[in-house]
């Protein structure tokens, strides 16, 4: 319940921010609500899009707010996002009948801005590979609180020149087909995004031309500049390199920083279970990676650019970090434990927030590592403050990863 209240506070935050803004800005816009029989959701997007009334939908003005009245809206063709809209859940689900189609498309033909709050999109099917869930083609894409699974064709994609966020939300269960570069979860190319408190999990990406389970990233048609933090990339395959994250070069620039994120059980059929990369300047801050599988390098393998370590990572298991074309650096960690479970909980688990995590063992390698004044991020990705004293020895000291050990989690679970 307590994790429901904080839920909702957040996206009454997120809607009076929205509000504000837009007043700000003068761009004062309609709020249409969608029950997907009087006014269906096509005809919502359209009547957003052209600020005419459509169906059974009443006229956009400008700036739009999407409300989903009803728990599952059906769709059984593409919604092309042309303007500024945002889409308020409020826990329902866009689902797909199973045809042929990318679900939501951002700016498909001029340029559009798309802010998904607290809402679930399953059941695309895409054979191009193109993005079953949300594909943005030019303009903004942002998500909040939501989930994308199930997803056939990947989840959600972001195109050159584009720039967005994804924000506690799930990308989980997805997979991508054998055409083109893309994952199975989160493909971003020349664009600059961020994510942040996010899990990415059990993603597959079914293709010998490309890799990355969890993410693909590149530098096609432009620079990449994502930054990942407080986050969690786990039980995501590939059949190609990067079982986690794919880096693929295309001669443009490309910046990738890594802040406590948990990467771990990833597993690719070539280089790089957990992190593959061709050029890119990747920066790995206070990460875990482990427990990844792959062949040269099972934790990370990277063949050009550079990848910055030294700051208290934790890197693969048995003494051996599991990385080729890195130095590991004074500050990382290469634990001496045999198994994973060693050092977190395999399974992931609410642990509080509004995600899933792996929490930590509470006498593993990861455990109050990070020197207090270290400490890089102020919350965990629960949203817990950093640091506590999960060791219970009186100094408080920051934890490697998306988590911060917390024995009320252990409590919460009823292990008390």
């Amino acid at each position: 319940m307590a994790n429901n209240r904080k839920k909702n506070n957040r996206i009454k935050q997120t809607a009076l921010v929205s509000a504000l803004l837009l007043e700000l800005s003068g761009a004062q816009g309609a709020t249409i609500h969608v029950d997907g029989i009087t006014c269906s959701f096509a005809d919502a997007v359209v009547a957003a899009n052209t600020d005419t009334a459509t169906g059974g939908c009443s006229a956009g003005a400008g700036a739009d707010v999407l409300e989903l009245t009803s728990p599952v809206i059906n769709v059984t063709a593409r919604a092309e996002i042309e303007s500024d809209v945002t889409i308020n859940g409020n826990g329902a689900t866009i689902q797909s009948d199973g045809s042929d189609f990318m679900m939501l498309c951002v700016g498909c033909y001029s340029s559009g801005q798309l802010t998904l709050n607290d809402t679930t999109v399953q059941g695309g099917y895409n054979s191009n590979n193109w993005g079953a869930g949300v594909r943005v083609y030019a303009g903004s894409l942002n998500i909040n609180q939501s989930i994308f699974t199930n997803n056939s064709g990947g989840a959600v994609q972001f195109s050159p020149g584009t720039s967005g966020s994804i924000v506690q939300s799930v990308i989980s269960g997805n997979n991508g087909l054998g055409n083109y570069f893309y994952s199975g979860g989160v493909s971003v190319s020349g664009a600059s995004v961020t994510i942040d408190d996010s899990t990415i999990s059990n993603n597959s990406t079914i293709s010998t031309s490309s890799g990355g389970g969890g993410l693909y990233i590149g530098n096609y048609g432009g620079a990449l500049d994502l930054t990942i933090s407080n986050s969690t990339i786990s039980g995501n395959t590939s059949d190609l390199r990067g079982g986690g994250i794919s880096h693929q070069d295309y001669g443009n620039s490309s910046t990738v920083v890594l802040n406590n994120v948990t990467l771990v059980d990833n597993s690719s059929s070539a280089a790089g279970g957990g992190l593959s990369n061709d050029t890119a300047t990747i920066i790995l801050n206070q990460t875990l990676i482990s427990g990844n599988s792959g062949t040269g390098g099972s934790e990370i393998d990277s063949t050009g650019g550079t990848v910055t370590v030294d700051n208290y990572n934790l890197f693969g298991l048995n003494s051996n970090a599991g990385v080729a074309g890195v130095t590991v650096g004074a500050s990382d960690i290469v634990p001496t434990v045999v198994t994973l479970a060693e050092i977190i909980d395999v399974n992931l688990a609410d642990n509080g927030g509004p995600t899933p995590t792996h929490n930590l063992n509470a006498s593993g390698p990861a455990v109050d590592v990070i020197p207090g004044a270290s400490c890089l991020l102020a919350n965990d990705q629960t949203g817990n403050v950093r640091p506590i004293d999960g060791d219970m020895d009186g100094h408080f000291d920051c934890d490697v990863g998306a988590l911060e050990f917390n024995l009320d989690i252990i409590f919460k679970n009823g292990f008390e």
